[in-house]
């Protein structure tokens, strides 16, 4: 597993659909801010790639400054493109997954005469890429690129299933306030909660966690 983004379920309390279900029984409904609404990918299990891993030296057409050993490695020098024919086809949208490492450099990958999002550190990527046409995969170098390419994967997206608000703590943080306290319910608030692990979206583990509100002293 690579980490997860979290995900809380589509609730509505009333009126107000950004308002989040207390699933305690208790009653203390909340307003949900800093989330974001979030449709998943639903993924066709068959990897569209072949030999993404680069065991050996098939499956791929190599550019100027291109060797397959055990990674796909480039050298600087001449900007170049690494590519597979993955039969993409125009009007369909595709996830990719891919780890990068490089010294020097941008790689743009490449699907369906599509741009992804250029890459110049290092990292395990993902990018979503609606193909316009039936083109390559391709990993685009620019003559500056000198670094590996490895754990190529991509797979058809066949739809997408509205999961709930995503978050991950860093971009956006969820907060939950406006507790609505019934009788003599405590106030804090238990929610159902996805942790959906990057690159593996078909796997979907839960739990429920208890919020509590920050007690100001004084």
């Amino acid at each position: 597993m690579k980490g997860c983004v979290l995900y809380l379920p589509f609730y509505s309390y009333g009126a107000n659909a950004q308002k989040i279900w207390d699933m305690s029984g208790q009653g203390n409904h909340g307003v949900i801010t800093g989330a974001v609404p979030a449709n998943i990918p639903m993924l066709s299990p068959i990897n569209k790639v072949t030999n993404g891993t680069f065991d050996g030296d098939t499956g791929w057409t190599k550019g100027t400054g291109w060797a397959i050993t055990t990674l796909a490695t480039k050298t600087a020098g001449v900007a170049s493109d690494l590519e597979q024919d993955i039969l993409a086809v125009a009007g369909e949208e595709y996830r990719l997954i891919y780890t990068i490492a490089r010294t020097a450099g941008i790689v743009t990958p490449q699907i369906g005469g599509v741009d992804g999002t250029a890459r110049s550190a290092a990292g395990t990527y993902e990018d979503i890429i609606r193909a316009t046409g039936t083109g390559n995969l391709k990993f685009q170098a620019d003559a500056s690129f000198a670094g590996t390419v490895d754990n190529v994967e991509t797979n058809k997206i066949i739809g997408y299933e509205s999961l709930g608000w995503s978050f991950n703590g860093s971009t956006n943080i969820i907060t939950v306030t406006d507790f609505l306290d019934t009788g003599n319910s405590a106030l804090e608030i238990t929610v159902l909660i996805w942790c959906i692990p990057v690159g593996r979206m078909e796997q979907w583990p839960y739990s429920l966690i208890t919020m509590q509100p920050i007690k100001e002293s004084g």
